[in-house]
């Protein structure tokens, strides 16, 4: 639904690969599928990346990744309310409401992608985030995880990475999924891919 949102959007084609998934497959083979997928399109010139919850820290880590080992980066990223906190400390402190969201799933999801290594050095916004490309970060009201994408907004402009960020008022986390029936998550989608073109 969201890649369809967004080729439509964009007039190109949408990639979704179909990485390997925790608990099966906790870091850093996830990662792994992401820069062979990410690779394969990158010789054919600029690649825009993006994801959605889980999927928004995979976009974040290949582009940290990329970055370390000075290869092409990505022309940018798109980010949907995503996990850049492995900690929690972020999410706990949420005390909002969150009609999707329990702290049990983020809490399970997040350990079990994580694995063995340190949630802290792993998490996104606990990394250095310079040299990164040009990010969109959409994130909803009423969501758990508002708090860490908001705290990763201030550390992209903190890092001089461009970053253009908006909450989506009254909705929830990854309303972007339901954008066939909600108007405003269709509406977020489509400017995203203008966004993207633009880029």
């Amino acid at each position: 639904m969201l890649a369809g949102y967004l080729a439509a959007a964009t007039g190109g084609p949408v990639l979704v690969p179909d990485y390997r998934l925790a608990p099966e497959y906790p870091y850093p083979a996830p990662l792994e599928d992401v820069r062979a997928a990410y690779g394969s399109l990158a010789v054919e010139g600029p690649v825009v990346v993006g994801g959605d919850s889980a999927g928004g820290a995979m976009a974040l880590l290949l582009a940290l990744s990329l970055r370390d080992e000075g290869a092409p980066p990505p022309a940018a990223l798109l980010l949907i309310s995503p996990v850049v906190d492995f900690t929690l400390a972020s999410s706990a402190a949420y005390r909002g409401q969150d009609v999707l969201l329990r702290p049990s799933w983020v809490r399970d999801g997040t350990a079990a992608f994580v694995g063995d290594y340190d949630a802290a050095a792993l998490s996104p916004l606990w990394q250095p985030l310079h040299d990164l490309p040009p990010v969109l970060l959409q994130l909803s009201e009423h969501e758990r995880l508002r708090p860490e994408g908001e705290a990763l907004a201030a550390a992209l402009r903190t890092a001089l990475v461009p970053v253009d960020d908006e909450v989506l008022h009254g909705l929830w986390h990854d309303v972007h999924l339901q954008a066939h029936l909600v108007p405003e998550a269709a509406e977020a989608l489509s400017r995203m891919g203008i966004w993207a073109l633009e880029s």
